[in-house]
Protein backbone atom coordinates (compact mmCIF):
# COMPACT_ATOMS: atom_id res chain seq x y z
CA UNK A 1 0.00 0.00 0.00
CA UNK A 2 1.44 3.27 -1.03
CA UNK A 3 1.86 5.80 1.75
CA UNK A 4 0.84 3.37 4.49
CA UNK A 5 2.68 2.95 7.77
CA UNK A 6 3.18 -0.17 9.83
CA UNK A 7 1.69 1.50 12.90
CA UNK A 8 -1.34 3.75 13.02
CA UNK A 9 -2.65 5.37 16.19
CA UNK A 10 -6.41 5.91 16.31
CA UNK A 11 -8.02 8.78 18.25
CA UNK A 12 -9.01 6.26 20.94
CA UNK A 13 -5.31 5.61 21.58
CA UNK A 14 -5.44 2.11 20.09
CA UNK A 15 -2.65 1.11 17.76
CA UNK A 16 -3.52 -0.60 14.49
CA UNK A 17 -0.83 -2.97 13.20
CA UNK A 18 -0.58 -4.27 9.66
CA UNK A 19 0.89 -7.50 11.03
CA UNK A 20 2.25 -9.00 14.24
CA UNK A 21 4.16 -12.06 15.35
CA UNK A 22 3.15 -13.80 18.58
CA UNK A 23 5.43 -16.49 19.95
CA UNK A 24 4.53 -18.99 22.66
CA UNK A 25 7.25 -20.91 24.45
CA UNK A 26 7.07 -23.88 26.75
CA UNK A 27 8.40 -27.32 27.52
CA UNK A 28 7.08 -30.63 26.31
CA UNK A 29 3.84 -31.42 28.07
CA UNK A 30 2.96 -27.77 28.76
CA UNK A 31 0.15 -27.77 26.20
CA UNK A 32 1.87 -25.38 23.79
CA UNK A 33 0.29 -26.95 20.70
CA UNK A 34 -3.18 -26.53 22.21
CA UNK A 35 -2.33 -22.96 23.27
CA UNK A 36 -1.32 -22.04 19.72
CA UNK A 37 -4.42 -23.69 18.26
CA UNK A 38 -6.74 -21.87 20.67
CA UNK A 39 -5.03 -18.53 20.02
CA UNK A 40 -5.48 -19.04 16.26
CA UNK A 41 -9.20 -19.65 16.70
Amino acid sequence: MEGSTALKVEPSGRRVLDSAVVRFAGDSGDGMQLTGSQFTL
